[in-house]
């Protein structure tokens, strides 16, 4: 497994490193932090020297950790004065069959970090993923932890969706089941009945693009029966054995999430060696379960406050072009929740401003997507930030 590392600070490299059991000295920390990086596992160090020496770049590189012969090794790679097109440009020089397999994840991982656009399709609806995306949320819920109770009803979750869609949402995401922290779960027939309705609605009435938050493949496939676009599993396909079949059958986007447990006892005593390691792995082999089962069009969540400590939810934002190594696009979900809220000592109601940096760190680090109950104040930051980057004198 290899990934390109984005340790912005020198407390992330020093984790990374001793977490491959490496004791970091300065110059290690700063190698990490300044240059051209990546985290490799499973591969034998006497292949990977091979590779760098046969594309001329062993004087430019630091492999630091496992350094024996004789098995799989966990390395770090630091490259000094190349840049990725310029490494990609070596590895397609020399084929990847006259090589090692090495070669070809490298150059792949490279390619997967440099894709900044996808064109997605579902339901006959195109879902282009070029600029900043907003996912408004609809929560048809008693229970959820910021406005839980406030559109049970159809006609009042069908006027929030309006309203979200009039303030700028590309995307509404329609939820039957809370995920906070200790909730109780429901069934597919009584998370139907709480949001069948407004799916079936919208999608008559509306040319709004539908995502469904549910880990039920009983609900996702109704919804899709009814004209919803895209699944959002908060799982990552871990709690529905038939959930990747339906998607792969409606061939329409899956949203994987990483969860530690589930939301009963996701909060509880939550713990990680190496965070960003191991959500990156298991997001992998979740990615790979679903292309498998012929689900393609995947955007990845590594799941803020899903089984997370206080400080994972900051060392993932800061982090998150990590995951772009996946090749697929990244949502990021902050809205109102337990993070900002401890760290601001505020409410939910009350931590929009949170939200939206957050947010806005998150587009900065790669995300494609963000996840928000307050669009109209997140649209504003798009509209400032599209300002920034565009326009001319």
């Amino acid at each position: 497994m290899i990934r390109q590392l984005f340790a912005l600070t020198a407390g992330d490299a020093r984790r990374e490193l001793e977490g491959y059991g490496i004791t970091p000295s300065e110059s290690d920390v700063n190698d990490l932090r300044t240059n051209l990086t990546f985290a490799i596992d499973g591969y034998q160090h006497n292949d990977i020297t091979a590779v760098f020496e046969k594309i001329g770049l062993s004087d430019r590189v630091r492999l630091l950790g496992e350094t024996t012969n004789d098995k799989k090794a966990r390395l770090i790679a630091c490259f000094t004065g190349a840049s990725p097109l310029q490494l990609a440009s070596l590895l397609g020089e020399n084929p990847s069959k006259d090589l090692h397999p090495f070669t070809e994840e490298l150059k792949n991982v490279l390619d997967n970090v440099a894709i900044e656009k996808w064109d997605y399709v579902a339901n006959g609806r195109s879902i282009p993923l070029h600029q900043p995306l907003i996912m408004g949320v609809l929560n048809m819920t008693p229970d959820s932890f910021s406005d839980g109770g406030q559109y049970l009803s159809a006609d009042a979750a069908h006027r929030r969706a309006l309203e979200m869609l009039a303030n700028g949402a590309d995307i509404i995401d329609i939820g039957g089941e809370s995920s906070r922290p200790g909730a109780d779960p429901v069934d597919a027939a009584e998370e139907w009945r709480r949001i069948g309705a407004v799916v079936e609605r919208l999608a008559k009435e509306t040319d709004a693009v539908l995502s469904v938050d549910t880990y039920k493949s009983e609900t996702a496939r109704r919804a899709l029966d009814v004209g919803a676009h895209i699944i959002n599993d908060i799982s990552g396909l871990t709690f529905d054995e038939k959930m990747a079949g339906v998607v792969a059958e409606f061939g329409v986007p899956l949203m994987l999430m990483h969860i530690q447990r589930k939301p009963k006892t996701m909060q509880e005593k939550p713990e990680y060696g190496m965070l960003i390691y191991e959500i990156y792995r298991w997001l992998r082999n979740q990615c790979r379960t679903a292309e498998a089962q012929g689900v393609h069009q995947l955007i990845i969540d590594p799941g803020i406050g899903f089984g997370k400590r206080l400080d994972d939810n900051f060392e993932i934002i800061r982090r998150l072009n990590e995951f772009r190594s996946l090749g697929y696009p990244l949502l990021i979900g902050t809205s109102r929740k337990t993070f900002l809220r401890e760290l601001l000592q505020t409410s939910a109601s009350d931590s929009v401003i949170g939200t939206v940096t957050s947010s806005l760190l998150a587009l900065q680090n790669g995300a494609k997507i963000i996840r928000v109950h307050d669009v109209k104040e997140m649209k504003q930051c798009l509209q400032v930030l599209k300002a920034v980057r565009e326009h001319k004198a």
